[in-house]
């Protein structure tokens, strides 16, 4: 404080009393006057402030060319390189897969060495362990979902459906019993005692079995094969729909790209799997008879009675149909089209 004291002041001397006003007035700054803009076509390129030019008897004049601020055509744009879409194929033994791929420009990789993971698709036949599915970026897909076996083997897919069934009655109702012997054998065992008929048909089908092998006829379950623990038995239904007097199913191809934000998509077309002989009810003599029951196709296809569609553009003959046929058909028989459709969607 004392050396404050000992220097001189640099502050201004205090202005003598006078007009407030014009002391505030002197306070404001001068504005500069602003030069005219321009309005030549490059300072309207540059700035962006040209005015649209109005159409002349209904058409839009042409967009003017961009123009550099000298005057010079400008230079082209860079093209963003596209990036390479790489699909492992190692796991994999269809051809058909790499076919398409190459289709969509994706650049195939057979390396066996699945742990670089720089691909960003992997396609395998079977699933992966989960501790590589963990590794997996957010920008890499694979073409199984975890723990898929619980909807594509038939036991988990029964335990799953009837636990649906019991806690949805009226939205589950769309399938036959199914019992998985493995886990529901005592359950099955008491519903077929207390069954006041023996000449209830089931058919039992192996747990991971496919193309119609092991599939057969029964009206004994428990004592029909010796490994029933891997087996599943459902209540056989023995009044179809018919077309021309078979038996028949549908192959729906559906797409499922998320079960986090669940994405399901319905292709429009898909297979109507007949069988190459007409349909009887269940007898002693005809549970063996497995063009008769199965619609699988390659079951049937080793039937005399099987005809293959040699024209693509008829659909209505051969044992395997497609649904432009089964529309045409379900319309002539006074069907509802769109309701049907609606509850296989649904």
């Amino acid at each position: 404080a004392a050396a404050a004291k000992a220097q001189p002041s640099t502050l201004p001397a205090p202005r003598p009393a006078g007009d407030a006003a014009a002391r505030a007035q002197s306070l404001i700054p001068k504005a500069t006057p602003k030069a005219p803009r321009s309005t030549s076509i490059t300072a309207k390129a540059r700035t962006g402030s040209a005015k649209p030019r109005p159409a002349k008897n209904g058409v839009l004049p042409s967009p003017r060319k961009r123009t550099s601020v000298d005057g010079a055509p400008p230079k082209p744009r860079r093209k963003r390189k596209e990036r390479k879409k790489v699909l492992n194929c190692t796991l994999c033994r269809y051809a058909l897969i790499r076919e398409l791929a190459a289709e969509f420009n994706f650049v195939i990789e057979d390396d066996d060495d699945v742990e670089k993971f720089g691909f960003n698709m992997i396609w395998a036949d079977t699933v992966l362990p989960l501790q590589k599915l963990a590794r997996l970026a957010n920008w890499q897909r694979f073409n199984h979902f975890p723990s898929m076996h619980l909807l594509c083997r038939k036991g988990h897919l029964g335990l799953t459906l009837g636990r649906m069934r019991r806690a949805f009655p009226d939205d589950y109702s769309f399938f036959p019993r199914t019992w998985a012997l493995r886990s529901e054998r005592s359950q099955f065992a008491k519903h077929f005692s207390q069954q006041s008929s023996s000449r209830k048909t089931y058919i039992m089908k192996p747990n991971a079995g496919c193309q119609g092998k092991g599939i057969i006829l029964t009206r004994d379950p428990l004592g029909a094969v010796e490994d029933g623990e891997n087996y599943v038995v459902q209540e056989y239904m023995s009044k179809p729909l018919l077309i021309d007097g078979k038996k028949f199913d549908l192959r729906v191809y559906v797409l499922v790209t998320s079960v986090r934000h669940l994405s399901i998509m319905v292709f429009h077309d898909g297979l109507v799997r007949i069988c190459a002989d007409a349909y009887q009810k269940p007898t002693d003599s005809n549970l063996s008879n497995t063009c008769i029951h199965l619609t699988n196709y390659a079951v049937n296809k080793h039937s005399e009675n099987f005809v293959f569609n040699q024209d693509a553009a008829n659909s209505a003959v051969g044992n395997k149909r497609d649904f432009r046929f089964l529309n045409e058909w379900l319309e002539s028989q006074g069907h509802d089209v769109a309701g049907f459709w609606a509850g296989i969607d649904d």
